[in-house]
Order: C-alpha cells, then sequence, then structure tokens
C-alpha cells in the first residue's frame, strides 16, 4: 500500500503481497494518519475494500475515501442515459464524460445488536468510450478535497 500527502509525496509505503488484510490496514493507517498528517487523509483503495459493512466503519468513524465499485451490473451501466453526461474532461490525452448521482447504504450492525446504520455516497459515474466505472465516496468529502486528491493522486495512477 501506498500513502501519499496532499502534494502526491509518498509518506507510506508497505508491501503485504496479498497476505494482508487490507480494510484492516486502512482503518489503522487512517487513524494513524488523521494524528499524524494535518488534514483529514483521503483513503483511496480499490474494488478490494468494497462492502457496505466497511463503508459503515469507515462512514462512522468521518475517514474520507474514494473507491470503485465492484460488480457493477454493466446492464444497468450500458441503459444509462447519454445526456446524464454533462461534464467532460481530457485527462492523459483521454477524453471522458461524467455525472455525478448518490446511493443509499443501509447497513445492519450485527455488533451493536441488529442496529441499522443509514448513509449516503456519492457516486460519480464516469465514461470513456462506451466503458463506464462508478466512484463511490462518502457525501462529506468536499469538491476541494477531490480536487486536492487528484491533484495528488491521479498522476500516479496512470
Amino acid at each position: 500500500m501506498v500513502t501519499c500527502d496532499g502534494s502526491g509525496r509518498v509518506v507510506d509505503f508497505e508491501i503485504q503481497e496479498g497476505k494482508g488484510n487490507l480494510r484492516a490496514h486502512i482503518m489503522t493507517l487512517a487513524r494513524k494518519w488523521r494524528v499524524d498528517v494535518p488534514g483529514r487523509p483521503v483513503m483511496v483503495f480499490d474494488r478490494e475494500g468494497d462492502g457496505a459493512g466497511f463503508f459503515s466503519g469507515l462512514v462512522s468513524e468521518e475517514i474520507p475515501f474514494v473507491t470503485w465499485e465492484k460488480h457493477a451490473d454493466s446492464k444497468k451501466l450500458s441503459a444509462l442515459e447519454d445526456k446524464k453526461f454533462t461534464e467532460e474532461f481530457e485527462f492523459n490525452g483521454k477524453n471522458y464524460s461524467v455525472f455525478e448521482g448518490e446511493k443509499t447504504v443501509r447497513y445492519i450492525q450485527e455488533e451493536s445488536g441488529g442496529e441499522e446504520h443509514v448513509f449516503k455516497l456519492r457516486r460519480i459515474y464516469i465514461e470513456m468510450t462506451g466503458t463506464y466505472l462508478i466512484s463511490s465516496f462518502p457525501r462529506s468529502l468536499s469538491s476541494p478535497a477531490l480536487k486536492e486528491l487528484g491533484d495528488g493522486a491521479c498522476p500516479r495512477l496512470t
């Protein structure tokens, strides 16, 4: 795992070779960097961290995160109306179009006697020449934080 600050500098690096517990590691890093790094670090992870229970824990602890949806329904994505994709941008010579949506998540917390945790995730639908990606993050993650994330992380993701 790589942890970068807002400027994109690597501040933590660990190799787990597929034997680690990604979700526990994300929670540990978020708690550690909450104290050590000014501002609130945004945890960015791939689909391996997907899950309502994990998201519930992140939201409950006010840990900002960005991830990609696992097992997105290709039929539903193909059925999205082109007119919804109102924003366009170019990145690394590729053209993208996007729109923002929202998803309400309901999670039954067994560890708290079956209490239901209901929260909303912002969803960014990204289209690149017929290929779709859905990115999810908590409603509390603001646009400036996303811009900072993009400025710092995107060059490393290409």
